[in-house]
């Protein structure tokens, strides 16, 4: 397991309508690879593929809904060959009008070589993954605002 990668920021909406939009872009997500699917709950599972940060060609397998608690948090975990990625959201009000959201990332690898990998191209990775994730929540903010 690797250390996570975490990401925390101050969205000036309301807790309940952030958590809201934030489902509304998942399901958005999973119907995009699933059609059939009416809405989100924990065990709710795609196929799809995924292209590593160590190798250029895409990689079969899965994301699946591991947690759901209103207002609160949404987690994920992706799975492809012997490796996963942890990822969750938290959500805690600031007042009434802003929402602290924190998003977390672990990614686990069920082979030594894949972890040594990864602690060669992490790094890199490191640096632009906070940049990435305050963008993507800030995004998440302004579509809430829709």
């Amino acid at each position: 397991m690797t250390k996570p990668l975490q990401c925390e920021i101050t969205i000036d909406q309301p807790l309940d309508r952030l958590y809201k939009t934030l489902l509304e872009q998942q399901l958005l997500y999973f119907r995009h690879f699933d059609a059939s699917i009416a809405d989100l709950n924990v065990g709710t599972t795609i196929r799809r593929d995924f292209y590593t940060k160590i190798r250029a060609h895409a990689i079969g397998g899965q994301t699946r809904v591991t947690e759901i608690k209103e207002n609160d948090c949404f987690g994920l975990e992706s799975s492809y060959g012997a490796n996963h990625i942890v990822q969750l959201f938290t959500f805690t009000a600031v007042g009434d009008r802003q929402t602290k959201v924190a998003y977390s990332e672990t990614s686990v690898f069920e082979k030594a070589s894949h972890q040594t990998n990864y602690g060669f191209v992490s790094w890199f990775y490191t640096f632009f993954f906070k940049r990435q994730t305050k963008k993507r929540l800030k995004q998440l903010g302004a579509l809430a605002c829709q």
